[in-house]
């Protein structure tokens, strides 16, 4: 993990903040951060903490943790993730200094040529007027659950998927995420068609990662995933998978929003049947 360079204090209405990276100790004090109806924000600030791509940041107020986010770096891509401010300290400008502190980082220090972030409605005029453009929107969905028998072969981890799959999610997302998919391989489950990798399913990945470069396999795959009833987060730029999730029972109860900054990525979302998390797409 990169250090955040500590910034000198800033006056920001009518109180001093610094902005600074976080600390191993400051994770078990991010509960009180909580936001109502997110996961729980206190694991995945344990893995900024420690993946070498990541680093999060606190920003302090009279000794009191005020508002945290984190910066992840996938070479010449960035994510700005979890920018969350306490709620007694909102709409002072704390959420506007952490963003702007995490993009002069990447931008910096990690020669990020585009940022990327998924926003809540409430958080879109912010990153608006940061220049951030809307790309498209993640449907949550829920209430539903896929049969339980599988109709496709699914295989079990082999070398040589590994290349193909980082290929493949290459082609999805025009980033370069091989340190974020690295201790994910060995848990996962793949398909083949006519002996080429056509899909994958990281079930110890975020929410659940599931890429496919065909209809078939990603169905496959959405089907061995939610046949419990799992949540879903999908792309409405893949109908098939949501019009298959719908067909099945489950029905949207919230947006997300995909955001960029910088050069425009190829990004194809057709391809993605379940995303990795609010912080990574």
């Amino acid at each position: 993990m990169f250090r955040i360079c500590t910034l000198p204090p800033l006056k920001l209405a009518g109180f001093t903040l610094k902005i600074d990276t976080l600390a191993k100790e400051d994770i078990p004090h991010l509960n009180a951060l909580q936001p109502d109806g997110w996961l729980p924000i206190v694991p995945y600030f344990e893995f900024y903490f420690t993946s070498s791509f990541c680093n999060p940041v606190k920003c302090v107020i009279n000794d009191r943790i005020a508002g945290i986010g984190s910066a992840i770096a996938h070479r010449c891509t960035g994510w700005l993730a979890h920018i969350i401010v306490d709620k007694d300290f909102r709409r002072q400008g704390i959420g506007m200094a952490i963003t702007k502190t995490l993009m002069d980082f990447l931008e910096t220090s990690r020669r990020v040529k585009t940022l990327n972030l998924v926003s809540t409605p409430m958080g879109e005029p912010l990153y608006h007027r940061l220049g951030f453009r809307r790309v498209s929107d993640y449907l949550f969905l829920r209430g539903g659950q896929t049969p339980s028998e599988q109709e496709a072969a699914i295989e079990s981890f082999n070398r040589s998927f590994k290349h193909a799959g980082l290929e493949m999610d290459y082609y999805a997302t025009s980033e370069d995420r091989r340190e974020l998919l690295e201790p994910h391989w060995k848990n996962a489950c793949f398909i083949r068609t006519g002996g080429q990798l056509t899909g994958f399913f990281m079930p110890t990945l975020g929410e659940g990662f599931v890429l496919a470069s065909s209809h078939e396999s990603g169905l496959a795959l959405l089907r061995k995933k939610h046949c419990n009833g799992q949540l879903g987060v999908i792309p409405e730029g893949n109908q098939q998978a949501v019009r298959y999730m719908r067909d099945h029972g489950f029905s949207e109860y919230r947006r997300g929003i995909r955001m960029f900054f910088g050069q425009t990525l190829q990004w194809r979302p057709e391809m993605i049947y379940g995303r990795v998390g609010g912080n990574l797409g």
